[in-house]
């Protein structure tokens, strides 16, 4: 075998195993396919405003809890990154919907791209159903994953399935003072919308 040939195998080898060392599933998962017609998860997250509590450590950030947040979903879409000041930390995006928005009726009529920490759609004419409620029934979760084994749970994930999951939403800061807020609320849309969770468990129900 020729140097050229090994010296392509050693990037080859050097270029899968950063791969490997990264979060997220080697391959994106296929998608769960879900009838039309089904309301797959009828509920909002429920969210409970948390009075002032001792913030938790996370690598080197300080996480001042804001909120509890339990969320039955459907989720959309899963987008991973490596590269930001959030990537460090977050390295998880997941895009959920509920309610009427969880019924492939109307996800299907939308077009949806998950990318640049943000969670987006399109429509022809008319959205599926009318625009506030559209905008009330999905989210885009940063996910502060709050160990191993819920990381390793989330890259196991499919778009499409009914995923349950609890933490909390919280203020990111760092000594440097950067800093990171979840949304506290479904009314808003666009930049600063997202919630930022610190989550603690996630399972498919």
């Amino acid at each position: 075998m020729g140097r050229a040939w090994m010296g392509l195998l050693l990037l080859a080898g050097v270029g899968m195993a950063y791969r490997i060392s990264q979060p997220g599933p080697l391959w994106p998962p296929a998608p769960v396919s879900q009838p039309p017609g089904l309301v797959l998860a009828p509920d909002a997250p429920r969210q409970t405003a948390m009075g002032k509590t001792a913030p938790i450590d996370y690598q080197d950030l300080q996480l001042q809890p804001l909120a509890r947040f339990e969320f039955d979903a459907r989720l959309l879409s899963l987008a991973w990154y490596t590269r930001g000041a959030e990537a460090d930390y977050s390295p998880v995006d997941l895009g959920i919907a509920w309610g009427r928005m969880s019924d492939s009726a109307h996800i299907d009529q939308l077009q949806w791209t998950h990318g640049t920490r943000f969670l987006n759609y399109r429509y022809m004419d008319q959205p599926p159903i009318p625009q506030r409620e559209l905008d009330r029934s999905i989210a885009n979760l940063h996910v502060l994953p709050a160990d191993e084994y819920v990381l390793r749970r989330i890259e196991a994930l499919r778009p499409g399935e009914r995923v349950r999951g609890s933490g909390l939403l919280v203020a990111a800061k760092r000594a440097d003072g950067w800093h990171w807020t979840s949304s506290l609320t479904r009314e808003d849309t666009g930049n600063g919308a997202c919630e930022l969770i610190y989550l603690t468990a996630i399972e498919v129900h």
